[in-house]
């Protein structure tokens, strides 16, 4: 099981990479990047592959800033985005 997690993890990564281009604030929405890569919402394996990012230090919880809430909002860390663009995401 652990393949499938870490592969899902970093092509996770690399599609958040993509959603924060450009942006000088890394704001990313894993939820947004699973459903593009049509990676099922509700399999634990989107749930471990989040906590793999966030685990790593990829990824970090944050306030959306128009909502005022941490619901789905995260930021790339400088480590997730160096990491994401070695994977071709930025």
């Amino acid at each position: 099981m652990e393949y499938p997690v870490k592969h899902r993890a970093e092509r996770l990564l690399r599609e958040m990479g993509r959603q924060a281009e450009g942006k000088s604030d890394p704001i990313v929405v894993p939820r947004a990047a699973a459903e593009k890569l049509n990676i099922d919402l509700e399999s634990p394996v989107y749930e471990e592959s989040v906590n793999r990012l966030l685990d790593s230090g990829y990824l970090e919880r944050t306030q959306n800033p128009a909502l005022g809430t941490t619901m789905g909002t995260y930021r790339l860390t400088q480590e997730g985005l160096a990491r994401a663009e070695k994977l071709g995401g930025v």
